[in-house]
């Protein structure tokens, strides 16, 4: 997934990063369970990245706690994703919304705490292939040991596979920073099995 760096004029339905999301009417803001609502972080409308494990109509809505600049996942409900159809019935209408700016209870949340929304960044998509990690676990699985020469060229030629040009990316493998993850992400990717979380990392 990569930033639009022509054409920028902002289109009804294109994917992005921030922004107001595009939605049909009835829609519910995801919000905390002390009923504040959640930041949008982006809209990935369906159409424009095909992918078959995910609908091909329709569009994903990422949300989450973003405290002082920065995303929380301190608790469960931090985040949220929510699918939404093309249309809100027979009309096909939808409508750029922003975050509520009341609890659900009808009282003003004040304006200094009120959700900010993040900048419109359009985004456009390019298909690439990719390798999973030289984790030493996922090769086991299937019979094979790598040496330490040979899980450097691995890693070399996993790491070239990767967009260069973006940091974000939809299917293919995980790539993550905490040593403590990465390995039981690349399983669960793999479809192997892995040991359990301990409670802490949970």
């Amino acid at each position: 997934i990569g930033q639009v760096t022509r054409g920028t004029t902002k289109q009804a339905r294109q994917s992005h990063l921030g922004g107001s999301p595009m939605v049909p009417n009835g829609f519910e803001w995801p919000r905390t369970a002390d009923d504040f609502p959640l930041t949008l972080l982006g809209q990935i409308w369906l159409n424009e990245c095909q992918l078959p494990w995910l609908p091909s109509e329709g569009s994903l809505l990422f949300f989450a706690t973003v405290v002082e600049g920065e995303i929380s996942a301190q608790f469960p409900d931090d985040g949220a994703v929510r699918w939404v159809p093309n249309s809100s019935g027979p009309s096909g209408q939808l409508r750029e919304v922003t975050a509520p700016t009341s609890y659900l209870g009808g009282k003003s949340i004040p304006t200094s705490e009120r959700d900010v929304p993040l900048r419109h960044v359009p985004l456009e998509f390019t298909s690439a292939e990719m390798l999973p990690s030289e984790d030493a676990t996922l090769f086991a699985a299937e019979g094979i040991e790598l040496s330490p020469r040979q899980a450097n060229t691995w890693r070399d030629i996993a790491n070239a596979s990767m967009p260069s040009d973006s940091p974000i990316w939809l299917g293919g493998y995980p790539a993550l920073l905490q040593d403590d993850l990465t390995p039981y992400c690349v399983h669960q990717a793999a479809g192997i099995e892995s040991p359990p979380l301990d409670e802490e990392i949970q």
